[in-house]
């Protein structure tokens, strides 16, 4: 086991230890006859050996797998896992105990969700767990949450061995994780609109704009070549394209080698910041569903304002600041120094170039905006 992989795990072990302790530390005192017992109780000691999350439903299933740079969703192509989702789960599956005894007749586990997965209509997760030569470390039926004694530190809720006829009502930190989608690494870009000084937009078969402002910080952005007779629709318009990139989260995955030659190019836009990032995107058309390449640089001339330095004065006097002027440095434009930026360019280069993504739907409606979509025509004056 590679030495990254060991100290991964080690984390997660330790992980346990803490988490136990949240969760006793606010359970009630259950007797062995009526909960209060490990439900995989050799399971902590073993995790090292864990290889592999299988999570299904009565609609699928997908693989969560350990490979030697990491994590990875085995349906996705191999695109690396989120780790804290799989810390959680395996937590949470060494630390789970049960509450109470709950039905063992199968005409009512339904009612529970926590039926066989072969069940027409079943509405649980089946989570198992294997070692790196198939044998199964654990596997659990995930029901219903239990709403009641639950906290913001613990959740119940009803789970079944599968081999097991006893259902029962849990509590740790294991829930369902059943979406694919938030087992990837989504996080892509995070460039806060604040830093945004351009972007500019070229539609493939659409008219091309700028949109821009000339200082960092709050404030609205300006539509470059807005007709006589028209005007800006509205400001919130402007700053939903400019703002796209605050928090860019992918919902797929595609190889970037699995792009055809002939996938149509939609549009591209290109990100400018004031600390020098920009950011360029293209959007391709393949098979009915868009798909974004996304890469990054730093463009020393393009980085019109810098970092702010540490504050001086008062500060370095020991003597407190004045409210206005706290709040005036709180409320600047958090830009970064030209190193930063080269690193925040690596990162996203390192991160997109084996792939293309697909957006959450919420990103890339503000991504496709047209340019007839930011303008309306002016009020005629009244005669």
């Amino acid at each position: 086991m590679k030495p990254r992989t060991l100290a991964l795990l080690a984390i997660a072990t330790l992980l346990f230890a803490l988490a136990a302790v949240v969760v006793n530390s606010r359970a009630p005192a259950y007797t062995s006859g009526t909960g209060g017992q490990l439900v995989f109780p050799d399971l902590a000691k073993r995790v090292n050996d864990a290889a592999k999350l299988i999570v299904q439903t009565a609609e699928g299933k997908f693989t969560i797998e350990r490979k030697d740079q990491g994590w990875a969703v085995a349906d996705k192509y191999d695109y690396p896992a989120k780790f804290d989702r799989v810390k959680q789960e395996l937590v949470g599956l060494a630390q789970l105990k049960t509450v109470e005894a709950k039905t063992a007749e199968p005409s009512l586990y339904s009612r529970l969700e926590v039926e066989d997965m072969g069940q027409k209509g079943a509405k649980g997760e089946l989570l198992t767990l294997e070692d790196a030569k198939g044998a199964m470390l654990a596997s659990l039926i995930l029901g219903k949450r239990h709403y009641g004694r639950g906290s913001d530190q613990a959740v119940e809720i009803y789970v079944r061995k599968p081999a097991e006829a006893q259902s029962w009502l849990a509590r740790g930190t294991l829930d369902r994780n059943d979406d694919l989608k938030l087992w990837l690494e989504r996080d892509v870009v995070a460039l806060e609109r604040d830093r945004v000084h351009e972007v500019a937009v070229t539609p493939a078969e659409d008219k091309p704009f700028t949109l821009s402002k000339e200082k960092p910080g709050e404030g609205d952005f300006a539509l470059a070549t807005v007709p006589p007779e028209d005007k800006v629709k509205s400001a919130y318009e402007l700053n939903a394209v400019t703002g796209a990139l605050g928090l860019l989260l992918l919902d797929d995955v595609l190889p970037a080698n699995d792009l055809k030659p002939d996938a149509k190019l939609l549009r591209t836009l290109e990100y400018k910041s004031f600390d020098g990032l920009v950011v360029d995107l293209s959007l391709y058309e393949q098979d009915g569903k868009t798909w974004t390449r996304i890469k990054a640089a730093y463009d020393a001339a393009g980085a019109i304002a810098e970092a702010a330095e540490p504050a001086k004065g008062a500060a370095d006097k020991g003597e407190a600041s004045k409210p206005a002027e706290a709040a005036a440095e709180a409320a600047k434009p958090k830009l970064k120094s030209a190193e930063e930026v080269k690193k925040e360019a690596e990162t996203i280069n390192e991160r997109g170039k084996d792939w293309a993504f697909g957006l959450a739907s919420s990103d890339l409606v503000n991504l496709e905006k047209k340019f007839s979509d930011l303008i309306e025509p002016k009020e005629k004056p009244k005669s």
